[in-house]
């Protein structure tokens, strides 16, 4: 029990998390917002919506590094597949 409590006073603290829970909360197909648990397939805008911050200040708050994505790997690689079979990006 105090260990949940612990975690939960760093959580509002807005504490930096380890590398380890860095990676463990992107999954291939889902991403794990910090500041509630929830997972998604794109952050950006639920952390927008849910709790007014901007990419950056999420990062900072987290102490999460810069190229920290906010889109799931495998729907980043889907999306990109598909504008290059229809050639976006070609002048």
């Amino acid at each position: 029990m105090e260990t949940a409590v612990k975690q939960a006073r760093e959580i509002l603290r807005g504490a930096s998390v380890t590398p380890q829970q860095i990676e463990d909360s992107i999954q291939p197909d889902k991403i794990q917002c910090l500041e509630d648990g929830t997972w998604h397939i794109m952050l950006r805008r639920y952390v927008k919506r849910k709790f007014n911050m901007t990419p950056e200040q999420y990062r900072a708050k987290w102490g999460l590094p810069v190229d920290y994505p906010f889109v799931a790997p495998a729907y980043a690689r889907k999306r990109s597949r598909i504008a290059k079979k229809t050639g976006l990006g070609k002048k």
